[in-house]
């Protein structure tokens, strides 16, 4: 039977016509390709080998080509390769979090994956200049919130901070790519936060956050970005 063909709709590239929500999540991976969240050709051959409405296959083909941007990564700053190992870790943090998308809840390969995807991450932010802060945010009864403090190189001593906050399917990690590096690029620093039921504090559910963390330098000024699902 032949299979459909993938078409161009005016809300973007559908991938799998029959298959409306894996065409949405592959366009939104493909559409990070332009922040540094992949590459169109990696995407795209994790798309060839996709199968619509199986989440087995889309688990694999993104985890494939994460795995191969992390290893790449690894290979290249142990060659003293720093910016293009920065740039592989990048793909592979965006791809894992492609991977664990449609996993349920209760997988065990959902926390393994999300974890992956922050060492990816972290591995290049904190490579940054200046390099990024893995912070934590006073939350209720003790409990913190997971950030990322990243720091403008052209901003100068003190900064505008953009805290930007996903919406119910992102956490910060994605956030780079959707606000973040655009943010630095103007001159301002950003905090990238998973709120409550978002990434690692998927069992927080209430939402009074305390702004106080602490890092290196006191912004000018704070605005406040929230990315819908």
């Amino acid at each position: 039977m032949q299979q459909p063909h993938s078409v161009y709709e005016p809300f973007g590239w559908h991938h799998w016509p029959e298959d409306f929500w894996f065409s949405y999540q592959f366009r939104r991976g493909l559409g990070e390709t332009q922040e540094g969240g992949g590459a169109v050709s990696e995407v795209f051959q994790a798309g060839s080998k996709i199968i619509p409405g199986d989440r087995e296959s889309w688990f694999k083909e993104w985890t494939h080509i994460a795995d191969r941007n992390d290893r790449r990564g690894d290979d290249a700053v142990a060659n003293g390769h720093v910016r293009t190992a920065m740039n592989c870790w990048l793909r592979a943090a965006n791809y894992y979090r492609e991977a664990e998308f449609w996993l349920d809840g209760h997988d065990p390969r959902r926390l393994a994956t999300f974890t992956l995807c922050e060492a990816a991450s972290a591995k290049a932010f904190t490579r940054f200049t200046p390099a990024a802060e893995v912070v934590e945010i006073p939350y209720e009864h003790g409990t913190t919130l997971p950030a990322y403090f990243i720091r403008s190189a052209h901003g100068g001593d003190r900064q505008p901070v953009l805290i930007s906050v996903g919406g119910l399917d992102s956490f910060k990690d994605e956030l780079w790519f959707m606000t973040g590096r655009g943010a630095v690029q103007r001159g301002m620093s950003v905090l990238l936060v998973d709120g409550p039921g978002q990434g690692a504090p998927c069992g927080v559910t209430s939402c009074r956050p305390v702004m106080t963390t602490k890092c290196r330098s006191a912004p000018a000024s704070t605005g406040l970005n929230g990315v819908p699902m």
